[in-house]
């Protein structure tokens, strides 16, 4: 398992990614890779519910579907996260199925909770997350359209309808964790 602790934004962080063995059912192969990162996330103190962000990566769309449905019955409740998922057979060692980035976040000193609103109708993902002044996002995509240039006036348009719907946000420069780019955005 890949781990990383990290300060960004004011706030501690931590990253785990690892991918499934390939072995079981999808699901069986989803909840094993949740449930090693708890274990992981238990032994710093923290717990699924800390997580603000997953990231999975599938061999295919029917795997894609099957862990996808088994994300959402784990992460439940306070344990709802932003996400992105995608399929990448090339991402993946032999056998795995599945791959799974997860970013968890220590409780803000300001001891405040996760805000967390929902697509209507609510969707395998939230619309956004935001914990400790930071906004999180999930991955927009449209799947209707054949084009990028089709398909990017849609994905502004419902990142456009994300912000402005009750969410007060600030655009903030700063180098985001792991990139060569700008790309983070701050609640206030």
């Amino acid at each position: 398992m890949r781990l990383k602790i990290f300060p960004w934004l004011g706030q501690e962080f931590v990253s785990l990614s690892w991918e499934g063995s390939g072995e079981g059912t999808v699901e069986d192969e989803t909840r094993g890779l949740l449930m090693l990162f708890a274990e992981r996330l238990r032994a710093l103190g923290l717990s699924l519910d800390h997580v603000v962000r997953t990231r999975m990566f599938t061999r295919d769309m029917d795997v894609w579907i099957a862990s996808n449905q088994e994300r959402r019955k784990i992460l439940t409740g306070k344990a709802r996260s932003v996400s992105s998922s995608h399929i990448w057979p090339d991402r993946l060692g032999s056998r795995a199925r599945i791959s799974i980035d997860l970013l968890a976040m220590f409780p803000p000193a300001s001891g405040a909770d996760k805000v967390m609103k929902e697509y209507e109708p609510p969707t395998v993902v939230l619309r956004r997350l935001t914990l400790g002044g930071i906004l999180f996002l999930s991955g927009v995509t449209d799947m209707t359209h054949a084009t990028f240039d089709e398909q990017f006036p849609v994905i502004i348009q419902r990142l456009t309808d994300t912000l402005s719907d009750g969410c007060e946000v600030t655009m903030v420069e700063v180098l985001a964790p792991g990139t060569s780019g700008r790309t983070a955005v701050s609640a206030s």
